[in-house]
Formats: C-alpha cells, sequence, structure tokens
C-alpha cells in the first residue's frame, strides 16, 4: 500500500505544506487535486499556483482531475512530469486522446470512479488505464463521511481485475482515516 498525501486541508500555506511534505519520510506520492467548478460544484484550483509550488517536489505527483476538458489542464502539466493523471470517463474529453496524450509523455493514466458509477465501466477501458481511483465519497464536496459500500466495490474490482488479467493500481479517495482503512 502507497500513501498519497493530499494538501488541500492543510492549515499551512500551499508553499509550507508541499515543503513539509517533501521533508517526510515515505514511500507515496502528493495527491493534487484539481476542480474546475463545473465537473464538481466547487472550485479550489489556482493551476498556475500549483504549478509553480510543485515543480520543485521531490515526491511523486498523482494527479486527480475532476473538471471537464481534462486536456487542457494535461497540457498545462506536463511540465511537472507527474507520475499519474486520473479523469472521470463521464468528462468532456476523448478518453482515447487523454490516454495518448499521457503515454507520449510516459505518464500513467487513471480512470476514476463515482460512487454512483457502474464499476464494469472498468472493463471499456481496460487496455489503457494504470489506476482506478474509487471515490469513496461524493467528489467536490470536502468533509464528508466515507460510504459504507466502498469496501463492496472494491471486492467487485478486485474480482474484475482478475477477470480481466489486468495489473492496474486501485486507489481510494475520500473519508480515509483511522476507522475507515481497515475496511479498504
Amino acid at each position: 500500500m502507497k500513501l498519497s498525501i493530499s494538501f488541500l486541508k492543510s492549515i499551512y500555506s500551499l508553499e509550507e505544506t508541499i515543503s513539509k511534505i517533501n521533508n517526510l519520510n515515505y514511500d507515496g506520492y502528493i495527491h493534487v487535486d484539481i476542480l474546475d467548478g463545473k465537473y464538481v460544484p466547487s472550485s479550489v484550483t489556482d493551476l498556475d499556483k500549483y504549478i509553480s509550488v510543485l515543480t520543485n517536489t521531490t515526491k511523486p505527483l498523482d494527479v486527480h482531475l475532476m473538471v471537464d476538458h481534462p486536456i487542457s489542464y494535461i497540457n498545462r502539466l506536463l511540465s511537472l512530469k507527474p507520475e499519474i493523471i486520473t479523469v472521470h470517463p463521464d468528462s468532456l474529453d476523448d478518453l482515447v486522446e487523454i490516454s495518448n496524450i499521457l503515454r507520449n509523455n510516459n505518464i500513467k493514466m487513471g480512470i476514476a470512479l463515482n460512487p454512483d458509477d457502474d464499476i464494469n465501466i472498468i472493463e471499456k477501458y481496460a487496455d489503457m488505464i494504470d489506476l482506478v481511483l474509487i471515490m469513496s465519497v461524493y467528489p467536490g464536496k470536502g468533509g464528508q463521511s466515507f460510504i459504507d459500500s466502498t469496501p463492496y466495490k472494491l471486492e467487485h474490482l478486485n474480482k474484475l481485475k482478475e477477470v480481466l488479467n489486468k495489473n492496474f493500481l486501485i486507489e481510494v479517495d475520500g473519508g480515509i482515516n483511522d476507522k475507515t482503512l481497515p475496511l479498504i
């Protein structure tokens, strides 16, 4: 299991938070949530500031795009050389085109599934993804509780992964704490 640290709820400035994360001794990612206020109701993205602060990070970046048009964001994020960029399959851009852009830049592609999404949609994208992100809360609304059905969704995803004979990573996002971690 790898840890992916999000900095959205930090009490420190973005710069100070990233500095503190860089100094931590852990094998994991910095989770970068980008919200456009269209795909999800909230917007917490100052992309230019993110790019400026994250340019010199020592940790690999795991970018989660909760946006209508991910390609425009991806093109701006390429300079950061993120390890993974995750998009939602119902975004308005073509996922094959996104996959090609990411592959051409040696970036892994993730697909994020919202709580109400059918897990079987993964079959359609299985050949082009490296990661499946299961949202254990509804995206774009901070402070939510972990959705109790998430462990069942993870179990189904693991079985589907075996059936498809794929080796994608599985990530869970939202409501994770010391009580919910054992459930996943």
